[in-house]
């Protein structure tokens, strides 16, 4: 239903936005080998 897809949808957003979160906090504790991978 369309309903279920937009739930999908915000999950999707919500994790991208703590998997960003956590590449930035890692990123400020030195681990620049994550950007390589970008």
């Amino acid at each position: 239903s369309l309903d279920s897809t937009r739930r999908m949808m915000q999950l999707c957003e919500e994790t991208k936005e703590a998997g960003i979160k956590t590449l930035v906090a890692l990123d400020d504790q030195g681990g620049e080998r994550i950007l390589e991978l970008f």
